[in-house]
């Protein structure tokens, strides 16, 4: 891997982006996987305590039943009178069941309810996390854009600095060629503060992405949902 130099391609972002929480927060509400997922088990969890309360209703059937009969005198003389149709019994009829008590109907529809509360619960932390972390990646980006601003300024003064200690140059002493070093190694890091508050600033911007749910469509990326 020494061998190989990694260049970017573009160019880092340096520009203030003007972002509403309130609209970046209700992006990522919407587009966020695990709230989806959460809001598909409290449906889940709903459709689940119908089928319990209806599995507690009384059950009503209504019966049809024909019975097709043979009269012969031998098995193939009763077989054919039973194919012609002719000796037909019908009968229809309604079945009630009711289960006395109930008790595993009313466990079954507790069971979904304390199942549906729990999905509930589950989509409400889901919720508070997401748009815990969706401000967090906020501020970190506004804080890490302020950083720019303060770094680029250290730098300008750095360089200053080192240039009006290189305009001395000539009639510098010992002392003075420490103050040059020291000089321009505060340019080194100012510059290198820099760099990394710009590198801070672009991983925020994908952070407040990620957040919202967005990132792949923000990097141009569209995956195929045919199966």
């Amino acid at each position: 891997s020494a061998e190989y130099e990694i260049i970017p391609v573009d160019n880092p972002i340096t520009a203030g982006i003007i972002r509403d929480r309130y609209h970046e927060v209700g992006i990522a509400l919407q587009r966020r996987p695990e709230l989806i997922q959460a809001r598909h088990s409290v449906d889940l969890t709903r459709i689940n305590l119908g089928i319990a309360k209806n599995q507690a209703l009384p059950q009503v059937d209504v019966v049809y039943r024909a019975t097709f009969n043979g009269l012969g005198s031998n098995a193939s003389r009763a077989f054919d009178q039973e194919t012609s149709g002719r000796f037909v019994d019908q009968f229809v009829g309604v079945e009630l069941a009711w289960n006395f008590g109930e008790r595993a109907e009313r466990a079954g529809i507790r069971i979904a309810k304390l199942q549906q509360s729990q999905a509930v619960a589950a989509y409400r932390k889901a919720l508070d996390d997401v748009i815990t972390d969706c401000r967090v990646a906020l501020r970190n980006l506004n804080t890490s854009f302020e950083q720019i601003g303060t770094s680029r300024v250290a730098v300008t003064s750095g360089f200053d600095n080192l240039r009006a200690q290189q305009e001395r140059l000539e009639r510098m002493s010992p002392a003075d060629l420490d103050s040059v070093l020291a000089s321009q190694s505060n340019l080194a890091q100012a510059r290198r503060a820099f760099l990394q508050a710009i590198v801070n600033y672009n991983q925020g911007i994908a952070d407040v992405e990620r957040a919202k749910g967005t990132l792949l469509e923000y990097n141009n990326v569209v995956l195929d949902e045919r199966p």
